[in-house]
């Protein structure tokens, strides 16, 4: 069931210099605060994943992208170094101390650079 709410509009001011409202339709479903004798539609967040701030120096990385996918010439190009670092040395502190030594910036970006090809699906961690 649907049913019409009448919500304020931006700072602008109508025509007969009262604020601009609009009226809406929303489904019953999604709830509705009372605002001032009207009702306005309550803002539904989704949750969202919790990522990990670092790894543990143990875990391991798992190759998933065959090649570099980053696009030559960019400053992430020479991050993803996974498949020139030993077998032995493929974990989280051998790619931060690796990613050190090559001056490629702070810790803290090996752990960005980590955290993000891990949400691309390009690296597996764990």
């Amino acid at each position: 069931m649907k049913t019409n709410v009448t919500v304020a509009a931006s700072a602008k001011n109508g025509s007969d210099g009262k604020p601009a409202r609009k009226t809406v339709e929303v489904s019953k479903d999604v709830p509705t605060v009372a605002a001032g004798g009207s009702s306005v539609v309550a803002s539904v967040a989704a949750p969202t994943a919790i990522r990990p701030r670092s790894y543990p120096d143990a875990a391991r990385i798992e190759l998933v992208a065959t090649a570099n996918p980053k696009r030559p010439g960019s400053k992430a190009y020479p991050k993803f170094f996974y498949g020139e670092l030993p077998e032995a040395e493929r974990t989280v502190g051998g790619y931060v101390a690796a990613f050190l030594s090559r001056k490629l910036g702070p810790r803290r970006r090996a752990f960005s650079a980590l955290r993000w090809d891990a949400g691309h699906g390009f690296i597996k961690i764990g």
